[in-house]
């Protein structure tokens, strides 16, 4: 009688105990994996990710710009500039002691200033007190020079040129041999001491 009675006790506690087995395996597959695939993948990548990347970038990108923009450019370029010189130094001309024939020809050159002698003759400005005082010695000695030709400019010297060239053709010299006498005669044209204005014929 008491073992009839226990049997069926006895299945009721396995049936009993084999349902809580499958809810306890089924609440920690529930519970475990919720736990770790929430928590770690969505806390983790988003801190690392956010404030290294911006931090890294902001930092490096700020203190890259600000001391290389600031430091190198206003040190540099203003002590190359203080320290050389940026234009050449020119040597200005004793106008005094120019020369002017076939190996220095001085081109087009005119003098700054001009002095107009009585007779229309004119002279370079700065040569002019010297003239006068020379030929107010020679006055004082008895003589009575004259200014027979002074300043020339370069086109009167090509003027002259070429009249003295057409001169040698007409007596029946080649264009070449004219030239060739006219030059042994005449100053070519920007190589007459007279363009200067410091030469003049007495």
């Amino acid at each position: 009688m008491h073992l009839r009675r226990l049997l069926p006790l006895a299945a009721m506690l396995l049936l009993a105990g084999c349902g809580s087995g499958r809810i306890a395996a089924t609440a920690e597959q529930t519970t475990e994996p919720t736990a770790s695939q929430t928590a770690q993948p969505t806390v983790q990548p988003t801190i690392q990710s956010t404030t290294q990347s911006t931090t890294q970038s902001t930092t490096q990108s700020t203190t890259e710009s600000t001391t290389q923009s600031t430091t190198q450019p206003t040190t540099q370029p203003t002590m190359g500039s203080t320290t050389k010189p940026t234009a050449a130094v020119t040597v200005t001309e004793n106008w005094m002691l120019r020369l002017a024939n076939r190996t220095h020809p001085i081109g087009e050159y005119a003098p700054p200033e001009l002095t107009t002698l009585k007779n229309g003759v004119q002279v370079d400005s700065r040569m002019y007190p010297a003239l006068q005082k020379m030929f107010d010695d020679m006055r004082a000695q008895g003589l009575k020079p004259f200014v027979r030709e002074g300043y020339r400019t370069y086109a009167q010297q090509v003027d002259i040129m070429e009249t003295r060239i057409r001169s040698y053709r007409s007596q029946g010299y080649s264009e070449q041999k004219a030239t060739a006498l006219a030059k042994d005669y005449v100053a070519e044209p920007g190589t007459s001491e007279h363009q200067l204005g410091l030469a003049v014929d007495i």
